[in-house]
């Protein structure tokens, strides 16, 4: 499908024949520019070639959409060998003849030399695209799975409608799957845009020449009668961890070398029992965030698997929340995306597997950028969703509760004797300390240790400190 886009194509359809029955096939078919005879025999069947790469190297756009090229190592055509034993592939390029080639990959393997299999192609006079059309399509058969459950498909429509960015206007390139006979199973999955359409919040950003502007918007929620609230910064400085660690600093240039601008959008949802139950279809709308939460990554908007996908948390998400249970977003109440400009990310390099970017330091810095712009929107929500637990008669944290009870006593002791210009600055210090002391023990990785003993000492200190001021 990305060899579609990288030939100019504007759509792309993958149609699932024949399921149920005992010889089920595929067919990809895009409307590109097609291969013509010399394209066939030079670049096509010649593993390795670097020509996409080239092409990109020189800057060198396609004719009708003006798209760099995704491919660099010239491997991604065998991608279909995975899928099934033989393949034929059919293909016109304008004002020429079409061209099938047909490959039966049991037989090729078979040989010891590549020499002793010889590949034919036949010219004919156009069959499949007729008239004046192009393109290229694949037809895989012998496949090494010929059974396909429900959970298979939706799982493939998932993915093919998630590699162009749904989070953008509709641009020049589109996917689709076909399931003829089997179209009930995909019916009911939920368009994105009325899923990201209910999200509680929402927040998107940029990064351009080291200045962060940012967006952010909490949704009115009628039935708790509470009003929404928007903020916008432009131009200003983004905080990022410091080699993963709890210390932030300010990204440079530096930053931002070899990767390029980095923009993104995050759309974030409430999944407390308390609010789920004043939505309708909730279990629907949770399934789907099982599914498809996540952060996925976009180049020239095509997608960069596997980021995104459900065994994938790139940016340690379910860690974080893990650690920082009030403050922090997991990856099943988020679907966001960051979107990166392919010919300014010259160091992210992906991998030949297709399975993301190359580990170095510039997947690195890629990291701590969108990390610290999910920071900025953490530190906004907390103080909404404090709003919406005291509407829905739920109590903060229970484990900061403990601190944070005996400390707003104490600060009413203090006012009650007295004591406030004196005393106060202490009970803040202590508050401080508190965070600190367990945002320190949560980041080193403590979480074998008991912290549930030394919050209990802390809680003591500020008790016994209550009551010598009373």
């Amino acid at each position: 499908m990305k060899n579609a886009y990288d030939a100019d194509a504007s759509d792309v359809t993958v149609v699932l024949n024949g399921l149920g029955s005992a010889s089920p096939w595929i067919t990809v078919k895009d409307d590109g520019e097609g291969m013509s005879l010399g394209t066939l025999t030079n670049i096509w069947l010649v593993p390795g070639h670097e020509n996409r790469e080239l092409q990109r190297l020189a800057l060198k756009r396609g004719p009708k959409f003006r798209r760099l090229p995704l491919g660099e190592k010239g491997v991604r055509r065998f991608a279909v060998h995975k899928l099934g034993d033989h393949i034929e592939l059919v293909t016109r390029h304008a004002d020429d003849k079409e061209y099938v080639v047909t490959i039966d990959w049991s037989e090729v393997i078979s040989k010891p030399f590549l020499s002793d299999a010889p590949i034919e192609i036949l010219e004919r006079e156009p069959k499949v695209f007729t008239g004046t059309a192009t393109g290229t399509q694949i037809t895989i058969t012998n496949l090494r799975q010929a059974d396909w459950t429900r959970g298979d498909v939706r799982r493939l429509q998932r993915q093919i409608t998630t590699i162009v960015s749904p989070f953008s206007e509709e641009g020049s390139f589109s996917a689709s799957l076909l399931v003829p006979g089997r179209e009930m199973w995909t019916i009911d999955i939920p368009d994105v845009k009325s899923i990201l359409a209910r999200a509680t919040w929402k927040f998107s950003f940029e990064l351009v020449d080291s200045q962060f502007s940012w967006f952010y918007q909490f949704n009115r929620i009628p039935l708790l009668k509470l009003e929404g609230r928007e903020l916008v910064e432009s131009k200003t400085r983004l905080l990022i961890p410091q080699h993963g660690g709890r210390d932030r600093v300010i990204a440079d240039a530096a930053s931002q070398s070899g990767i390029g601008p980095v923009t993104g959008e995050f759309y974030v949802y409430d999944r407390d029992r308390e609010f789920l139950r004043l939505l309708t279809e909730s279990k629907l709308f949770t399934d789907y965030l099982d599914e498809n939460g996540g952060v996925r990554v976009y180049r020239d908007g095509i997608r960069v698997y596997n980021y995104g996908e459900p065994t994938d948390d790139w940016l340690g998400l379910d860690l974080r929340r893990v650690n920082l249970p009030t403050r922090s977003i997991s990856r099943n109440i988020i679907i966001g995306a960051v979107h990166l400009d392919l010919a300014a990310s010259t160091q992210l390099v992906e991998k030949t597997n297709r399975e993301g970017f190359v580990e170095g330091d510039a997947l690195s810095r890629l990291k701590d950028v969108v990390l610290g712009a999910l920071f900025t929107l953490e530190n906004e929500r907390l103080k909404d969703k404090e709003i919406i637990r005291s509407l829905t008669g739920k109590a903060s944290d229970p484990e900061v509760e403990k601190i944070r009870r005996p400390l707003e006593e104490l600060r009413k002791a203090v006012k009650r004797e007295g004591l406030e210009d004196k005393l106060t600055k202490y009970i803040d210090k202590i508050e401080s300390d508190y965070d600190d002391m367990q945002r320190t023990l949560l980041h080193a990785g403590m979480s074998g240790m008991n912290l549930a003993v030394i919050f209990h000492e802390v809680e003591r200190g500020v008790k016994t400190l209550h009551r010598a001021i009373q």
